[in-house]
C-alpha cells in the first residue's frame, strides 16, 4: 500500500537551498544479482528537494532514515556548492571582475553568495535539528567538525560580514541593488579612480579556453558525436584531462562548469 506523505511548506530558507541545485548521487540496487549498483544524479531524477527535505524536516517523515545516510547526503551537497563556488572564483579572478560594476560581475557575486549562502544555512539548519534530539534521554551535541571537514574547513569568499548582510532576507534569487548593498552596508560606492593595468573584461587566458571548447563543441556537433549538451560536455571534459593545452593545466574545468559555458555560450561574452 502506497502512503502520501504530506509535503511542508517550505520557508524562505530551504528554498534558498534549491536556487543552485546541488548534484547528490543515489545509488540503485542492481536488477540482477552479483552486479554492481547504478549510481544516478539526484538532478536527473527530481529527487534532490525530497533528500534535502529528509534532513532538514525530520518530523515530516512518518519512518525513521540513518543520521549517517543523511549526514552522507549532506555532505554530497556541501561539497557540491563548495566546487561550484570555487569554480566561479577561478573565472572571477582570470577575467579581472573585480568590482561590481558590469553585469557580468553582478551575476558572479551572486552565484558565489548564492553557494556560501546554501552552505551556512545547511550547517546551521542540520545542527538546528540536531540539537533537537536526544539519544537515551541524553540531548545530542554536534559541532561543525562533527560533520565533515569541509563544513569545518569552509569560510564565505566575501567574508562573514558581507555575507550576513546577504543573508538578512532570505529571498531565493535576488537584484543587483541588493548585492551592491551587501558590499557597500548601504552606502553608495564611491567612484574609483582609474588606474593603469589590464581593461576590464575576459581575460586573454579565459577566452583561450572559452574558445577551445567552442571549438570543439562545433565539432562535436558537426560530427554529431553527442545528442545532447550534457553528453557534450562529458567529451569535452574527458579530451580536456587526457590532452589539456597548456593553458589548462593548472585550472581544468570540471564537466558541470564546461556544461554551463555550452549553454550560455560564454565564449562570445565580453
Amino acid at each position: 500500500m502506497k502512503i502520501n506523505y504530506d509535503r511542508p511548506k517550505y520557508e524562505d530558507w530551504f528554498k534558498c537551498l534549491l536556487v543552485i541545485e546541488p548534484k547528490i548521487m543515489i545509488a540503485h540496487a542492481p536488477e540482477n544479482e552479483g552486479e554492481a549498483p547504478s549510481w544516478h544524479d539526484s538532478r536527473d531524477l527530481g529527487n534532490t528537494d525530497r533528500l534535502l527535505r529528509y534532513i532538514f524536516f525530520p518530523l515530516y517523515l512518518n519512518f525513521s532514515t540513518i543520521d549517517l545516510t543523511k549526514l552522507g547526503t549532506l555532505n554530497q551537497a556541501l561539497e557540491f556548492w563548495v566546487e561550484e563556488r570555487d569554480e566561479v572564483i577561478i573565472e572571477m579572478k582570470e577575467s579581472g571582475w573585480d568590482s561590481m560594476d558590469t553585469p557580468a560581475a553582478f551575476n558572479i557575486a551572486k552565484e558565489i553568495l548564492y553557494c556560501d549562502r546554501s552552505i551556512k544555512i545547511a550547517i546551521d539548519k542540520y545542527l538546528e535539528v540536531a540539537d533537537s534530539r536526544t539519544i537515551n534521554d541524553r540531548k545530542v551535541i554536534l559541532r561543525i567538525a562533527d560533520i565533515s571537514d569541509t563544513a569545518k574547513n569552509w569560510q564565505p569568499h566575501f567574508g562573514m560580514d558581507v555575507l550576513a548582510r546577504f543573508m538578512e532576507r532570505l529571498e531565493p534569487k535576488v537584484s543587483d541593488d541588493y548585492v551592491r548593498a551587501c558590499f557597500t552596508n548601504g552606502k553608495k560606492p564611491a567612484k574609483s579612480k582609474k588606474k593603469g593595468g589590464r581593461p576590464k573584461g575576459m581575460s586573454q587566458k579565459t577566452r583561450q579556453k572559452y574558445n577551445w571548447i567552442r571549438d570543439k563543441y562545433y565539432i562535436l556537433k558537426k560530427k554529431r558525436s553527442a545528442s545532447t549538451l550534457d553528453e557534450m560536455a562529458g567529451i569535452i571534459y574527458s579530451i580536456m584531462r587526457e590532452k589539456p593545452p597548456l593553458y589548462f593545466e593548472k585550472t581544468p574545468y570540471k564537466k558541470n562548469y564546461i556544461l554551463k559555458i555550452l549553454k550560455t555560450k560564454s565564449w562570445s561574452a565580453e
